[in-house]
């Protein structure tokens, strides 16, 4: 029997183990399976995909991000798996969208958002439970005080930018329509952007989780960053570093607050000749041991529920973690949404350069705002077709 073919997204860098490889020798063992492995960073496995339709050269089994699962599924990329996901639905913190009322991924790695604060400047730890003490925050920071965006220069970016369009009860989808320049929308990507223009990024910060940890805020010049809610246990706990973070829920308005939930999930590609040993490789490595030795080693959260009850405690700020877990929410299924993201995240990226070379307005903000709307819209037409 050919080796099943498993592309997965690298997600033990941090840690420099090879935690996946134990797990599919675990699968090979009690299977007689074998599995041959292909790892790409986040920023190049969606190109392979893509490439691996056009030149008839698909894998078995992929990884992919939650917000992927709509578009990939649509052009028929993904096997249906329904009944796998229904069975294990009670347990999980379900970011696969369901397409047509049917399931074509099942969750595996779990991701939230969190607001990291600074502790020392602020009596008993300043916790800014919404946007206008997130506001206030700053404006009692010294003027070389900055805050630092964490995370990479790719989609990573709207995750932040999304709190703040829900927390102003604006979203990307409304009435089945797209429309960022409504009102709500307008409001809460304003007040992100305004946020940055006022109290500053540096560009040399919208890097890598660790630059902004250590660079940053363990040199004291941080007031608070977003980032995962994975990365203090990253990069601070194995090193014994002190805490000098408050940690709360991304900030909303005083009704709702929103942080981005998503993550990763694993998928059977559809037309595979592998179907039986690609859905026991799914059941096995979203099982409970299997997650639980996984993420444990690579200090990821688990989709699973049953796994973050038994790990919770090994979580730093677990009770931030837990409250998101209550109100985070994942972007729309729709079959755009692929499309949207590259569209937005340039979009993201003009904004950042508009406010460092200080020709950032409020009309410079309506007008690009105006061209990703044209631009989605004949995404959107396109499908539609």
């Amino acid at each position: 029997m050919k080796p099943l073919q498993f592309w997965a997204i690298i997600n033990d860098q941090i840690s420099g183990t090879k935690s996946i490889e134990h797990e599919i020798k675990l699968f090979e063992k009690e299977t007689n399976i074998k599995v041959e492995l292909k790892e790409f960073p986040w920023g190049k496995i969606w190109d392979y995909l893509i490439n691996s339709i056009k030149e008839d050269n698909k894998p078995d089994v992929v990884q992919v991000g939650s917000s992927w699962i709509s578009i990939l599924s649509q052009i028929g990329f993904l096997d249906d798996i329904t009944d796998l996901v229904d069975k294990e639905l009670d347990n999980l913190y379900n970011i696969s969208p369901k397409i047509g009322n049917k399931y074509y991924a099942l969750p595996w790695i779990l991701d939230l958002n969190l607001l990291f604060v600074r502790k020392k400047d602020f009596d008993n730890g300043f916790a800014p439970e919404t946007i206008d003490d997130l506001l206030l925050l700053c404006k009692k920071s010294k003027k070389n005080d900055l805050f630092a965006i964490g995370g990479i220069e790719e989609n990573i970016l709207i995750q932040y930018i999304s709190s703040f369009l829900w927390a102003y009860n604006g979203d990307y989808v409304i009435n089945d329509s797209f429309d960022l320049l409504d009102k709500k929308n307008f409001k809460g990507i304003k007040v992100f952007f305004d946020l940055i223009k006022k109290y500053g990024v540096k560009k040399s910060l919208l890097n890598i989780y660790g630059d902004v940890m250590w660079d940053f805020f363990l040199k004291g010049k941080g007031v608070f960053t977003f980032t995962n809610a994975w990365v203090i246990n990253a990069f601070i706990k194995p090193y014994k570093k002190k805490d000098d973070f408050s940690v709360q829920v991304v900030p909303g308005n005083e009704k709702t607050r929103y942080p981005f939930m998503g993550g990763a999930c694993l998928g059977i590609v559809k037309g595979t000749e592998m179907v039986k040993e690609s859905r026991r490789f799914l059941r096995f490595l979203t099982e409970y041991s299997s997650e639980k030795r996984y993420l444990s080693k690579i200090g990821l959260l688990p989709a699973r529920k049953d796994v973050m009850n038994d790990r919770i405690n090994y979580f730093l700020y677990k009770d931030a973690i837990l409250k998101s877990l209550e109100v985070g929410r994942i972007y729309p299924p729709v079959p755009y949404w692929g499309s949207f993201e590259k569209i937005f995240v340039g979009f993201i990226h003009k904004m950042f350069a508009y406010i460092l070379e200080g020709i950032y307005s409020d009309k410079v903000l309506e007008d690009e705002l105006k061209i990703v709307n044209a631009k989605v819209h004949s995404v959107i037409s396109l499908w539609e077709r």
